[in-house]
């Protein structure tokens, strides 16, 4: 069994700006929810026709990447 490197947050704001994986930034899905001002993210993700962006799920939880979600936004500006 391969062994993880865990990180532990020692200060509030660690924890409160949530996971930067591999050097690039994330979005979690209720703060994406809450910049659309929809419910759930379900119909996006499972739309092959809308092109959300693919989360990364960990410990059950998704996120997404910012520059992924940012590129998408821009798309349905154009689309508009």
């Amino acid at each position: 069994m391969r062994k993880r490197k865990i990180t532990v947050l020692t200060r509030k704001e660690d924890a409160r700006q949530g996971p930067n994986f591999e050097g690039g930034d994330f979005i979690p899905g209720p703060k994406l929810r809450a910049k659309f001002g929809i419910i759930t993210l379900w119909r996006w993700r499972h739309d092959k026709k809308c092109g959300c962006p693919a989360p990364k799920v960990i410990n059950g939880r998704l996120y997404f990447p910012v520059t992924d979600v940012s590129a998408w936004i821009a798309r349905q500006g154009d689309a508009a």
